[in-house]
């Protein structure tokens, strides 16, 4: 039997979580936290699979920062109400498994935990790059070939939670050299921010959940990246 924990978020928001994921085959909800503070007395008493973590649940952002990545070591945790490319690029570096926004449906709730008790890594936004200026209003579709090789090494690194000091140890560039590609790929896109990129990233499918990896070494092969 999976079990779930889910904090944060008024009430009647908690109640509507704690009904559909109930409705999951082999899984129940262990518990609910009002706070971070009635969160982390729970962790102390049980240990969960996944806990479900409201945004609002914070009260800064450096904090809400912080909880994440104490409550990742001891589950996988679902970020409930993700505001926009600042949240996902922080919750994916504190090692949230899975990013919904704050309109996500029931059976977008319902298939990230699933795929989060699998194993598995998801991000679901609201029309994350829509508010999102580029020279053609909408952000523009992307396809492999419009990122070079470099730039598709370093997105993916980047989605994985890599930040610009290590990205740049790991392909042998410069920070300046790392900065400029991701500002040629935000430019790209219409992004706005790092967080945006990487969330554009999964939910384009190219890159793929899982599939970050080491860089490989001088004369090896690229990189594979999902187009």
């Amino acid at each position: 039997m999976s079990t779930v924990m889910l904090a944060g978020g008024p009430r009647l928001v908690r109640a509507a979580l704690a009904t559909v994921i109930g409705r999951l085959s082999g899984s129940q909800v262990l518990g609910e936290a009002v706070d971070a503070d009635e969160l982390l007395l729970l962790l102390d008493d049980h240990e969960p699979d996944v806990v479900v973590l409201d945004r609002s649940i914070r009260s800064r952002h450096d904090e809400f920062a912080r909880l994440v990545h104490f409550v990742a070591a001891r589950a996988r945790v679902v970020v409930f109400g993700a505001e926009g490319g600042q949240d996902v690029d922080a919750a994916l570096r504190a090692g949230a498994t899975g990013l919904l926004g704050a309109h996500a449906t029931a059976p977008q709730l319902v298939g990230a935990v699933e795929t989060v008790l699998a194993g598995g890594f998801t991000v679901t936004l609201d029309s994350a790059l829509s508010a999102c200026p580029s020279r053609n209003s909408d952000v523009r579709p992307v396809v492999e070939t419009t990122f070079t090789p470099r730039e598709l090494q370093v997105l993916q690194l980047l989605a994985g939670g890599y930040d610009s000091a290590a990205l740049a140890g790991a392909l042998r560039l410069s920070p300046l050299t790392v900065k400029t590609h991701i500002s040629r790929m935000l430019s790209k896109v219409g992004a706005r921010d790092r967080g945006q990129l990487i969330a554009f990233a999964y939910e384009s499918g190219l890159v793929e959940p899982g599939s970050v990896v080491m860089p490989p070494l001088a004369g090896a092969s690229p990189l594979k990246v999902a187009s």
